[in-house]
């Protein structure tokens, strides 16, 4: 039950994850090769596939460069605005460097590497803190009614099924199972302030309507 007004900023986490990778690899690990002065303690050779990155193309992003747009060539001068675009784009052997910024976004490769020395990397640029976050900046008409705080939740917002109208485990097999409350909580998740927040009333009453009921005056 919440017991404070609703900030006018809550971040709403929801089932889409940002698979952002390291390094993509789509082949098989063949032609492994120990690295030089690489030996184990009892004195065999590690053996590691991973070669020195030579990219033969490097793009940018950054969200926070005026001149960011995801129609430019991805350049330095011209960088995209989001990692998406460039998950869509790298072909393998090509690298991204990623600038500063909270980037909330689903990232979804189209591509992968064909091996150890045509990989496809991510990289955040040096110096620079960078975020992906599955979550999206939630800024609703706030209205208590009954005790409780309700907004409605745009259907926009989800790719796919909505996430705080699907329980978590609907089907309980066993009373045995009341012991994990956490079991019929919703999919999604809503933070104020930083605190994760709980929604009001019944497991079959959240997310009514398409909306999102907190507790509390």
């Amino acid at each position: 039950m919440m017991n404070q007004t609703p900030s006018p900023h809550a971040f709403m986490g929801t089932s889409r994850r940002s698979s952002l990778l390291a390094a993509l690899l789509l082949a098989p690990l063949g032609g492994l090769h120990a690295a030089e002065n690489n030996v184990l303690p009892d004195g065999t050779e590690f053996r590691s596939w991973e070669q020195p990155r030579h990219a033969t193309r490097t793009y940018h992003v950054a969200q926070n460069d005026p001149r960011a747009d995801d129609g430019n060539p991805g350049t330095a001068a011209q960088p995209w605005r989001t990692i998406s675009k460039a998950a869509a784009a790298l072909q393998p052997g090509e690298r991204v460097i990623v600038h500063r910024g909270t980037y909330r976004e689903w990232v979804r490769p189209e591509h992968g590497g064909t091996g150890p020395e045509s990989m496809i990397w991510y990289e955040a640029a040096p110096g620079e803190e960078v975020q992906v976050k599955g979550s999206e900046v939630w800024t609703p008409d706030w209205e208590l009614a009954d005790g409780q705080w309700r907004a409605l939740l745009a259907t926009n917002l989800f790719s796919g099924e909505n996430p705080f109208a699907l329980e978590n485990y609907p089907v309980q097999p066993s009373p045995e199972w009341k012991r994990f409350p956490s079991m019929e909580l919703r999919r999604g998740q809503l933070f104020l302030d930083g605190k994760p927040a709980h929604s009001g009333g019944e497991a079959g009453a959240h997310a009514q309507g398409g909306g999102l009921l907190l507790g509390g005056a």
